[in-house]
């Protein structure tokens, strides 16, 4: 043991040379929340979001908590884009129903945003919203237009957009945040998340009391260093092959409506995000729910299907929103499919002798 003032990390409990060491930093909590290899990792993609600090956490969702936690307080209003992750929407409406926040919605598709974001006084301590809103409609955000007049916290999910990097100027007030469980591995083997911000704003949110609960585990990020520096080719192949099948589904004549960024791209997507919309689309089928059920059982265990609902594996996954789910979509049938990246050809087949068999 008489290496511990040499190396503190063993494991994830915090040891002490002495009761006197204990003693001087009884308030940092009894479990550390880093090691060697975390550090490191953070230092990764702080260089690659350069101009921020950078702090990496046990999975995206509890990004956005700590996050949140950390820069407001309670009774705090932040308004939150209506287009993001059903799980962060229901965190905030949680939120809220326990009077920790008060939230005010906001649709991005119909609100003018300058005019939101220049209204928005001392009162709103945060905005929240995601670069591709993951919903049906998949909006895409134009920084620049959050930004330009933002004197509150401006939080922004990139998990869509893993390769955006803000410019410098922007990194005053606000906060990147994002999970690294989907494109930053090749496959579903660890969770995790990353919040990228200025100096002061990182250490204020890595000093909440709360955010040892939230770290990261040293063999997660010993994993993470191995295929993180893979991210830009893994996110490259997701894109292209979710934009053909897109494209591809936008032709069959079985299919109803087609949700992808790229088909309803009016120049934001190409200028920040290079033109990539990610490798999740929504398609929704003429025979509604029916038609969706047999659109998944036609595929399910074909080449690289499976029915479930994450991204960013070699897996092509759908996910039909039918019975008890139904009552989270607007539109009968919707169904969700995150492409994989490998046998493009084989697995856009199978789903086109799926669709096939409805007509």
């Amino acid at each position: 043991m008489e290496n511990l003032g040499k190396n503190p990390w063993l494991g994830i409990v915090r040891h002490h040379d002495s009761v006197s060491e204990m003693l001087r930093t009884w308030d940092e909590g009894h479990y550390l929340t880093g090691s060697p290899a975390t550090r490191i990792l953070e230092q990764y993609l702080s260089g690659y979001y350069g101009g921020a600090d950078t702090l990496v956490v046990d999975k995206g969702r509890n990004a956005v908590l700590a996050t949140v936690l950390a820069l407001t307080s309670t009774g705090d209003l932040v308004a939150v884009s209506t287009e993001i992750y059903p799980g962060t929407k229901n965190l905030f409406k949680e939120l809220e129903a326990r009077g920790i926040l008060k939230v005010l919605w906001f649709d991005p598709l119909t609100t003018d945003i300058f005019a939101m974001m220049h209204s928005l006084t001392a009162e709103v301590k945060m905005c929240f919203v995601e670069t591709i809103g993951n919903s049906k409609t998949m909006p895409v955000i134009d920084p620049d237009t959050y930004t330009a007049d933002c004197r509150n916290y401006l939080v922004i999910d990139s998990t869509f957009t893993p390769l955006w990097v803000p410019e410098e100027y922007q990194w005053e007030n606000l906060v990147l945040i994002g999970s690294l469980t989907k494109y930053e591995q090749p496959e579903d083997e660890a969770a995790g998340g990353r919040i990228s911000a200025s100096i002061a704003t990182i250490e204020k949110i890595a000093k909440f009391p709360l955010f040892a609960n939230f770290a990261m585990l040293p063999s997660t990020a010993e994993y993470y260093l191995e295929h993180v520096a893979e991210t830009k080719a893994r996110y490259e192949a997701h894109s292209l092959a979710a934009d053909e099948l897109a494209r591809a589904c936008l032709k069959h004549p079985a299919i109803k409506s087609v949700y992808y960024p790229t088909l309803t791209d009016d120049g934001v997507l190409e200028k920040w995000y290079g033109g990539l919309g990610g490798g999740v689309l929504y398609i929704v089928p003429k025979g509604g729910e029916e038609a969706a059920k047999k659109i998944a059982d036609g595929v399910v265990n074909k080449v690289d299907w499976t029915i479930a609902v994450s991204f960013g594996s070699n897996e092509w996954r759908i996910c039909p929103f039918v019975g008890p789910l139904a009552k989270y979509v607007d539109e009968p049938g919707l169904t969700r499919i995150s492409v994989g990246r490998q046998r493009n050809k084989a697995n856009t087949d199978t789903l086109m002798i799926a669709l096939d068999s409805l007509d």
